[in-house]
């Protein structure tokens, strides 16, 4: 896929266990560890829009309220068990890869799970979750097969930080099949945005022109690409990043 384009996806959708239930601690002196267990960067977002403080290892100083992140998905790494005097809870330690945002949080304030909220419905032909983009995508591509293996590489999408869209991708992909890979953007670089906004394309048929074009790059066509594995994963912004491999 030309890098350009990889770079133009990039832009337009960069425009995202164990414990010990207690009562969630509000003072600011230190707290001690007494037991801690990690996690494989399991994702989780922020249960409501109230303000809810990240806070230092030690708990002594508040970094970030999760108020300010409210379409994040935070990926847990490690549970701590802190206590001060009679007080304990569990904590997260957690980090957003998208806005680098890092640190501890009570675990009550957050829910298992990717952040499925979109920053801009009326961006996105009123589409207003992350599941209704992906269900839509699939709509148009019928034909395609969701494969576990590449949704997992596609769900790496949250940590990406480079514009090379297109190699960070390939390069997580069994090397026989890397030169079968195919990366697509349900935005397309923006090119038909305008039409979607003024109501002249509606979502599907905004996403079917788009995909279209891309596919005909490629000598493909939506008739051809029965069987073909997809991976998705899907911004913040509403776009989204469209993985594609041949059938075994």
């Amino acid at each position: 896929m030309n890098k350009k384009v990889t770079s133009l996806i990039l832009l337009t959708l960069m425009g995202a266990g164990v414990g010990f239930a207690t009562t969630q601690p509000t003072t600011q002196a230190a707290y001690k560890w007494v037991k801690t267990k990690s996690y494989n960067d399991i994702a989780y977002h922020a249960k409501s829009t109230k303000s809810a403080y990240i806070w230092n290892k030690y708990h002594t100083k508040k970094l970030h309220n999760l108020r300010n992140y409210p379409y994040a998905t935070w990926h847990l790494s490690q549970s701590v068990k802190m206590v001060n005097g009679k007080k304990a809870a569990v904590y997260y330690k957690v980090i957003n890869y998208r806005g680098g945002a890092n640190g501890y949080v009570w675990r009550g304030y957050l829910a298992k799970g990717p952040n499925n909220r979109i920053k801009d419905p009326a961006a996105n032909g009123g589409v207003k979750t992350k599941t209704a983009v992906r269900q839509a995508i699939l709509t148009v591509m019928k034909g395609t097969v969701p494969d576990k293996a590449l949704q997992a590489v596609a769900d790496t999408g949250d940590r990406l930080i480079t514009s090379d869209s297109y190699e960070y991708f390939k390069g997580q992909l069994p090397k026989d099949e890397q030169s079968q890979f195919i990366l697509l953007g349900s935005t397309n670089g923006g090119q038909y945005d305008k039409a979607l906004l003024t109501g002249k394309m509606t979502y599907n048929e905004y996403l079917k022109t788009n995909i279209t074009n891309q596919l005909q790059e490629e000598n493909l066509s939506l008739s051809t690409i029965t069987g073909y594995r997809i991976g998705i994963n899907v911004g913040t912004s509403g776009g989204a990043f469209i993985l594609l491999l041949p059938p075994k």
